[in-house]
C-alpha cells in the first residue's frame, strides 16, 4: 500500500511538472507573438476583439476561483469514510 502511494505521488509530481511546462509555454509564446496575435490597429473590429478577449478572460477567471473555492470547501468538509470510499473508487478505476 505504501508503494502505490509513493507511486500515485510521484505521477501526481509530473503531472504537474507537465501542467507547469504547458503554462509557462503558453506564457511565453503569448509574449513572443503578441503583436501578431490580433489584426492591425488599421482593422476596426481591433478593439472590439480585445474587449471580447477581455470578457472572455475575466469570467473565466472568476468561474475558476469559484470553482476553486467550491472544490476546497468540498474536501474540507468531506467525512474520513467518504474520503476513503471515494479513494476506493479511484483505484478500482484504475
Amino acid at each position: 500500500m505504501k508503494a502505490e502511494k509513493i507511486t500515485i505521488v510521484k505521477s501526481g509530481f509530473y503531472l504537474s511538472l507537465i501542467g507547469f511546462g504547458i503554462v509557462a509555454y503558453s506564457i511565453i509564446t503569448s509574449y513572443i507573438y503578441k503583436d501578431d496575435i490580433l489584426p492591425s490597429t488599421s482593422f476596426t473590429g481591433r478593439c472590439l476583439i480585445q474587449q471580447l478577449i477581455d470578457v472572455t478572460l475575466w469570467i473565466t477567471g472568476i468561474v475558476f476561483i469559484i470553482t476553486q473555492d467550491i472544490v476546497w470547501f468540498v474536501y474540507k468538509h468531506t467525512t474520513k469514510e467518504r474520503k476513503d470510499f471515494s479513494f476506493l473508487i479511484i483505484m478500482q478505476l484504475n
